[in-house]
């Protein structure tokens, strides 16, 4: 996603939705701003070779780099969490 379609998407859900979002957020903005059910576009680290037959499609390798690169991701999720969500990943 570039910055012009997650600037799309924050406005649309910021009109459609009641919940509090967040666009781009630092990790001390983040946790400033934290609310339930908060909604965060974010735009990610890692990019995907688009598939010729589905062109949308992230694929498992993506996440789980993301998961373990992006800085937000980092801030917001404990080292000690990874195992269990790795472990929980299903194909």
């Amino acid at each position: 996603m570039d910055l012009d379609a997650a600037d799309f998407v924050f406005d649309t859900l910021k009109e459609a939705c009641p919940r509090k979002v967040l666009l781009n957020p630092s990790i001390e903005k983040y946790h400033k701003y934290w609310y339930d059910d908060m909604i965060i576009v974010h735009l990610l680290v890692s990019e995907v070779p688009k598939n010729k037959k589905i062109k949308w499609q992230s694929w498992l390798e993506k996440v789980l780099v993301d998961l373990l690169a992006d800085a937000l991701l980092q801030g917001i999720l404990s080292p000690a969490e990874h195992p269990v969500i790795i472990s929980e990943i299903r194909y």
